[in-house]
């Protein structure tokens, strides 16, 4: 007998009870990460150099841009490393004897990583994960199509003509962020990939969602829901408590009034739900599904996810890892206290040096007649010392400068602390002078060095955790989703060489014309691990090893001298296609 017989049967579910699933499903992931998000405004509020709540009574209201000038550095080291070289991936794996396949795919998959304009969502995605603790992001298949009228001109002559036709902007893998507040994960679950689902939130145009039903025949969603939906309005708040996720689309209330006042906004709240069902709640027995909500009543969609992917097509990162919570732990956590603590320092030392130079006084009442005594040079005020001493009339008010002087102490202070819990290191990862201690280019490559190995581990952790999975889910898509043939478009020098092998590219290089050339499963590998050093320690190295392997008559004969050539001209940033005169 089979074991089916003793398993819930798929029924006929209604769109009740599956609102009723999701909806149950959204209260828990958000009692779960309610504080976690909660936290997150604050530490968005460093980062900018805000303070909301009660205004210290200060009369300069100064704050140190420690957690600003840490994140950025921080941000700015892994979105080179990772993005700003060439390749960003490369494919490992087997079967042995398919080096070529390999190759197409590679080339194909970094072109696609590139189309994705995936150096300027690296750059947000790492902000987010620094200044939240945790950043998100989801992968998928982007086909762009608008009716366009345009001018072109008719085929074969130098007519032009304007023409009304469905227009393709954008067909390939592609990848966004998600703001934090519009991730809501599986209550309990630390990783994607333990989790049964997730929810992702979208505010979305009414018209564009009638866009999408009727382009090239494909309707995502059902129609009668669509006609539903417009007759709902945006959902409120169920409670005060989660009035923290509406800042995923208002960061202000002023955001709230603009979007308010467009008389021809019709905003759409929709929560798509992917993952695992409730056997009873799949009618098609598929357990693995798409559902989408419009406005928290209406089913969009209830399909089965039909796309084979080996992992979630979700990816998040955490630079410190929180081994108890999906949300990790960011920069901007442990920098804000001594930030806020700094700035009040530095505030009390700027009053303090407004009463020392622009000084008040003390003086007897009916002493002089004015209260200004910020004037130009030759200015007489006549004072009636009524036969006292003038210094017993009027007299500067002492300010006590001691604990002004001990106090630059606590702020350099407290930034030492910031780059210890940070890792950033002014000197070595900032590039700035530090305290003026001086040392030697060798000691310097050192301190720069042992700084690395800190942020090695937050690259790793980012070329695993994101790199990788996109890359690896771009090229599972285009298993099914690439339609064929395909033929890369490059541009400059890489449209004759292969800019991965620097090789001639032989005509078919660019091209890949059977869906067996797509389906294979090899393993991305990030090359931004193998970037931490600084280019100037790089080109150290290289040419110290270079006059090391010149003095040895084996190594002459036995290394590859035009590759290491190309690979001394990319330290340099020098195009080795340009300067190299014949290939090997």
């Amino acid at each position: 007998m089979s074991i089916l017989n003793y398993l819930p049967q798929p029924g006929d579910a209604t769109s009740r009870s599956t609102l009723n699933f999701i909806t149950d499903f959204k209260r828990a992931s958000i009692d779960y990460v309610r504080d976690k998000y909660l936290a997150c405004n604050r530490w968005n509020d460093a980062f900018y150099g805000v303070y909301t709540g009660k205004i210290a009574n200060h009369l300069n209201d100064i704050t140190l841009p420690l957690v600003f000038s840490t994140i950025m550095a921080a941000v700015a080291r892994k979105a080179n490393a990772i993005f700003g070289a060439w390749p960003i991936v490369s494919l490992q794996g087997f079967p042995p004897g398919s080096e070529g396949i390999a190759k197409k795919n590679e080339l194909l998959i970094n072109l696609q990583l590139k189309d994705a304009d995936s150096f300027r969502k690296a750059v947000r995605f790492f902000m987010q994960s620094e200044i939240n603790g945790t950043a998100v992001a989801e992968v998928g298949w982007s086909h762009i199509q608008h009716l366009r009228q345009f001018r072109t001109y008719v085929p074969g002559t130098t007519e032009i003509i304007e023409v009304r036709d469905m227009v393709t902007e954008f067909d390939g893998p592609n990848w966004r962020c998600i703001d934090l507040p519009d991730f809501w994960p599986e209550a309990g679950k630390t990783d994607i990939k333990d989790m049964m689902g997730y929810v992702v939130r979208d505010f979305m145009d009414f018209d564009d969602i009638l866009e999408m039903n009727s382009g090239d025949g494909l309707q995502p969603f059902n129609p009668e829901a669509i006609r539903e939906l417009a007759e709902t309005a945006l959902p409120a708040p169920s409670t005060s408590a989660d009035e923290f996720l509406q800042l995923g689309r208002y960061r202000s209330f002023g955001d709230f009034l603009n979007a308010s006042n467009n008389t021809y906004a019709k905003p759409v709240e929709v929560w798509t739900y992917r993952g695992l069902v409730p056997r009873e709640l799949a009618p098609d027995g598929v357990r693995n599904r798409v559902i989408t909500v419009g406005n928290g009543r209406v089913i969009l969609r209830n399909d089965p996810d039909k796309l084979l992917l080996n992992r979630p097509r979700i990816v998040h990162y955490s630079p410190t890892p929180d081994p108890n919570h999906f949300v990790g732990i960011g920069k901007a956590q442990i920098i804000e206290p001594l930030q806020a603590a700094g700035s009040r320092i530095i505030s009390q030392n700027m009053d303090t040096l407004d009463l020392h130079n622009k000084t008040a006084f003390l003086a007897a009442a009916g002493a002089i007649s004015s209260q200004n005594l910020h004037v130009k040079p030759g200015k007489v005020f006549q004072v009636n010392t009524k036969g006292k001493s003038l210094s017993d009339v009027i007299m500067p008010l002492p300010v006590d400068m001691g604990p002004f002087q001990h106090s630059w102490g606590a702020i350099q202070f407290l930034d030492a602390m910031g780059q210890k819990g940070s890792g950033i290191d002014e000197q070595a990862v900032m590039g700035l002078t530090g305290s003026g201690q001086e040392m030697t280019a060798r000691q310097y490559l050192g301190q720069a060095e042992a700084a690395t190995t800190r942020l090695a581990l937050e690259n790793m952790l980012a070329s695993t955790q994101m790199v990788e999975p996109i890359a690896e889910l771009f090229r599972d898509e285009n298993k099914t989703m690439l339609p064929l043939p395909k033929q890369f478009s490059l541009l400059g020098t890489r449209s004759v060489l292969n800019p991965i092998t620097g090789m001639p590219m032989p005509p078919e290089e660019g091209i890949i014309t059977l869906p067996m050339e797509l389906n294979h499963g090899w393993q991305a590998k990030a090359f931004g691990p193998m970037f931490m050093l600084t280019k100037s320690a790089q080109r150290a190295d290289a040419l110290q090893l270079a006059q090391i392997m010149m003095a040895n008559p084996v190594w002459i004969q036995s290394v590859n001298w035009i590759a290491m050539a190309r690979k001394i001209f990319s330290l340099y940033d020098w195009d080795s296609d340009e300067m190299l005169v014949g290939m090997p």
